[in-house]
C-alpha cells in the first residue's frame, strides 16, 4: 500500500503511513462498493424478521444500503405471515363452518323420516278421537323436547298421506314432502328460523 502523502510503500496492515504518519486506508473498514444489497442476506431477513432487524442495527452505520434492504426484506416477511395468517384463518372457519352446516344438514335429512312418521301416527291416533288436524308444530310432536323447531302440515288423500314439513336446526333449514314414507323433496336453505308456524 503506497501513502497518498508521501508515496512511499507501507505494509497493507498499517493503520499509519511509517515514513510521514499519514492515516492510511484502515483494513477493516468497508469500501462504498461492498455496501450494497445482499440477496443472501434479504432472503433470510424476509424469512426470519428477527434476523433482518438485528443485521440493520449491526450493519446500519458501515453498510446503511445492506442494513435498510435487510429491514425492509423483514418488514415485508411480517406483512406477508400476518397476510397468510389471516387468509388460514378465514379458510379454516369457513371449512368449519361448511362441516358444521352439513352435520346440520345430515341430522335435519334424517330426522325427516322421523318426524314423518310422528306425524302419521299422531293424525292417525287424532283421527280415532275424532280430533283431526292438519297442522302439528314440531314441539308437539316431541312433546317440547326437541333440538328442531317448525310446523308439519297433513293433507289425506284417500289412501295417501301428503306431509310437508319446514323445520330448522340453529341456521339451517328444511323443506321436505314425503307421500306416505317415500320423500318426494327435500330443499336446504341457509336461514334462521324460518316458516316455524304450523299451516294448512
Amino acid at each position: 500500500m503506497f501513502c497518498p502523502n508521501c508515496g512511499n510503500q507501507n505494509n497493507v496492515n498499517n493503520d499509519v503511513c511509517l515514513y510521514c504518519g499519514t492515516r492510511l486506508k484502515n483494513n477493516n473498514v468497508v469500501e462504498k462498493n461492498d455496501d450494497k444489497s445482499n440477496v443472501g442476506l434479504n432472503i433470510l431477513s424476509f424469512f426470519v424478521p428477527l434476523i433482518g432487524v438485528i443485521l440493520y442495527f449491526l450493519l446500519k452505520k458501515e453498510q446503511p444500503v445492506k442494513a435498510k434492504n435487510c429491514c425492509k426484506s423483514a418488514i415485508i416477511g411480517v406483512v406477508v405471515f400476518v397476510i397468510l395468517c389471516i387468509v388460514l384463518i378465514i379458510l379454516s372457519g369457513n371449512a368449519i363452518n361448511s362441516s358444521i352446516n352439513k352435520a346440520r344438514k345430515d341430522s335435519l335429512s334424517f330426522y325427516s323420516k322421523e318426524i314423518n312418521s310422528r306425524v302419521q301416527s299422531q293424525y292417525y291416533n287424532d283421527k280415532i278421537y275424532g280430533n283431526i288436524k292438519n297442522c302439528y308444530t314440531i314441539s308437539e310432536l316431541y312433546n317440547g323436547d326437541s333440538d328442531f323447531e317448525g310446523s308439519v302440515s297433513v293433507k289425506e288423500d284417500g289412501a295417501h298421506l301428503n306431509i310437508k314439513m319446514w323445520v330448522t336446526y340453529d341456521d339451517v333449514s328444511m323443506i321436505a314432502e314425503y307421500d306416505n314414507t317415500f320423500k318426494v323433496s327435500e330443499e336446504f336453505y341457509q336461514d334462521s328460523k324460518v316458516n316455524l308456524t304450523c299451516r294448512n
